[in-house]
């Protein structure tokens, strides 16, 4: 297996477990701000899903892509991050206008916004 290809395989293995670290945050700081009556779930999730793109920036920069932490590179993480979510949602709206269950659209949402966040992030949020 040529280098390049190892590179690109623990890449997305990194990114996969930084994704899954960054919901874990997420979902742990919402569901504490709620059952601590400190917020309601509308703003409790908001909190949450900023600490999580936190986690997500700091380990995809460090470890994912070994890049620099600059307020550069976290203005182009935050928009392809949104841009990311701008393409989950607009796959769920037309998946599910189409009649295709909200569960499978989702899933397939999900799938096809990493995608696009991992292409985003490797080709211009963390060039190098």
């Amino acid at each position: 297996m040529n280098e390049d290809l190892r590179t690109l395989l623990r890449q997305l293995a990194s990114f996969g477990l930084a994704g899954l670290l960054s919901a874990g945050t997420h979902y742990a700081v919402y569901v504490a701000l709620v059952a601590g009556g400190l917020l309601g779930p509308t703003l409790a999730t908001v909190v949450g899903f900023l600490a999580g793109t936190a986690v997500s920036f700091v380990l995809n920069a460090t470890v994912t892509f070994g890049a620099e932490m600059s307020g550069a590179t976290a203005v182009r993480f935050t928009l392809v991050t949104v841009g990311g979510g701008g393409v989950n949602t607009a796959l769920v709206a037309a998946l599910t206008a189409a009649a295709i269950d909200y569960r499978l659209a989702g899933i397939v949402a999900i799938g096809v916004g990493a995608a696009v966040n991992f292409v985003g992030h490797k080709l211009w949020t963390f060039r190098g």
